[in-house]
């Protein structure tokens, strides 16, 4: 993207002992909310945690992400997304991939709000954050069931 929200940037030293491994990287959404007011059937929401995009997340040394949300007042008339991500750097070793598994090595948490309504002619911007990213050492393996991007809109109870 050109104007990324968030950038992550790989930069790491192989572990003591190994040598000439790969890194990849996993996003998780944990969990990505939208909660919309519907012209004719009042607020819903559509909440689901799981894998954000795909397996591994595109990149390299260096990813990002442009989280954003759509806007449509032929459907609705105000619209809040929080979404929560926790971005894993993984590792493995160089060697036989039959005999070797991805480790985690780095976990970045982040998030982002953003609230808008429509006033009949245009949408104004209610509140948001930007990503304020929080790195730390992890060993724990992401865990998914599903992409977290596909979710119903159900109604608000």
């Amino acid at each position: 993207s050109a104007n990324p929200g968030v950038i992550f940037k790989r930069s790491f030293n192989d572990p003591q002992g190994f040598s000439g491994g790969k890194t990849q990287w996993v996003q998780l959404a944990e969990p990505m909310q939208r909660k919309a007011l519907f012209i004719h059937e009042g607020w819903r929401v559509r909440k689901k945690s799981g894998l954000d995009t795909s397996y591994p997340y595109p990149g390299f040394a260096e990813t990002s992400d442009s989280p954003s949300t759509a806007l449509s007042e032929e459907y609705y008339t105000e619209k809040i997304t929080n979404d929560n991500f926790t971005m894993f750097l993984m590792y493995r070793p160089a060697g036989d991939d039959d005999k070797t598994i991805w480790l985690s090595l780095k976990k970045i948490d982040w998030s982002w709000f953003g609230h808008a309504k429509y006033n009949g002619s245009q949408w104004i911007i209610e509140g948001k954050t930007n990503p304020v990213p929080q790195i730390s050492d992890t060993t724990n393996h992401p865990v998914w069931n599903g992409l977290a991007n596909i979710a119903e809109w159900e109604p608000v109870n």
